[in-house]
């Protein structure tokens, strides 16, 4: 063989591992910023939910005005998706507390709770992590507060 063609085969063959090398580095890149905003818009909505949730607390607590307590229900409503059971539950329970103003708040605070545990998983698992290391990081926790 030719040294000259030897040399050109080393060159396309590592032209070639290049643009492979590259391509991959393109898709992990793709997949981290995908991850990333998925995770930045869920941590948003989570945040604007729960906040939503305490305001309804407070002025189911505070005085009971039925158009107030409907007005934030809208509110929430609009970040639910009543295809999913615990957002159907949420809504569901938000409107026996605005008809009712003696009801224990633990069903409601329950409610909320379900739903927004329900988003914290679905963003892990939407952003590739994994549900098994988030109960082996409770577990540490948990060791370590029963230490103290």
């Amino acid at each position: 063989m030719d040294l000259v063609y030897v040399g050109n085969m080393i060159s396309i063959l590592a032209a070639v591992v290049a643009m492979v090398v590259s391509l991959i580095a393109l898709s992990i890149s793709k997949k981290k910023l995908y991850s990333e905003a998925i995770s930045i818009q869920r941590i948003d909505w989570i945040k604007s939910v729960r906040g939503l949730l305490a305001k309804f607390i407070n002025q189911y607590l505070e005085n009971h005005d039925i158009i107030a307590l409907n007005s934030i229900r809208h509110e929430i409503d609009l970040y639910l998706n009543t295809k999913n059971p615990c957002d159907e539950e949420l809504s569901e329970t938000l409107n026996k507390y605005v008809d009712n103003s003696d009801m224990d708040l633990d069903i409601f605070i329950n409610a909320g709770k379900n739903v927004l545990r329900s988003a914290w998983f679905r963003m892990k698992l939407e952003t590739g992590s994994s549900l098994g290391e988030e109960e082996k990081i409770k577990n540490e926790v948990d060791k370590a507060m029963k230490m103290l």
